[in-house]
């Protein structure tokens, strides 16, 4: 969880290993009692209910390393993808490689999440 600028918190969690759009929000009124009590647990002065409630799918690689890289065939793109659960740190990573590579540096981990072909 975290607070926004406007004093709100965003909360979630409770991940499935679901492939199946329907299946996993089907699960939403459930999740979010959960997520509710826990909340309601850590912060009993503030009101619990929430104002947007959603879910979504975790694209993850099977190494669980994301996919920085130049998209080929692709002038000036880059792709950044299959972040799993931890973007905030892989989305630094990323900064950091496609930020040297515009300079005109090679970062010295970009291989290790460079895009197949």
């Amino acid at each position: 969880m975290r607070d926004t600028l406007d004093g709100r918190v965003l909360c979630g969690g409770e991940d499935e290993d679901i492939a199946d759009a329907a299946e996993r929000d089907a699960l939403i009124p459930a999740k979010l009692r959960t997520l509710q009590r826990k909340l309601g647990d850590l912060l009993p002065q503030i009101d619990t209910r929430p104002e947007l409630v959603w879910s979504g799918s975790f694209g993850e690689t099977t190494t669980g390393l994301p996919l920085i890289g130049k998209v080929r065939h692709r002038k000036g793109c880059w792709a950044v993808l299959g972040f799993g659960g931890n973007g905030t740190l892989f989305a630094r990573i990323a900064a950091d490689i496609i930020s040297t590579a515009l300079a005109g540096g090679e970062d010295v981990d970009a291989d290790l999440f460079a895009l197949p072909g």
